[in-house]
């Protein structure tokens, strides 16, 4: 449990950064992306990325990150 409320938090997180980012710079919100990261696929199967690492490098430089 404690494991999906992290996993909750960072996408939560990313999402808002993300956004943020493009609502403020006039890009429509539709082309944000969410990377979803799960440490053992267990908790979250349809994670994108098993590492927080894996899932910065897959990142657009202009993407704002929160972890």
């Amino acid at each position: 449990m404690k494991g999906n409320m992290r996993h909750l938090v960072l996408c939560v997180c990313i999402a808002s950064v993300v956004l943020a980012a493009f609502a403020g710079a006039g890009v429509s919100v539709a082309s944000a992306t969410a990377w979803h990261v799960g440490d053992d696929l267990a908790d979250y199967p349809d994670a994108n990325f098993t590492s927080i690492q894996d899932a910065m490098d897959a990142a657009s430089d202009s993407d704002d990150d929160c972890v």
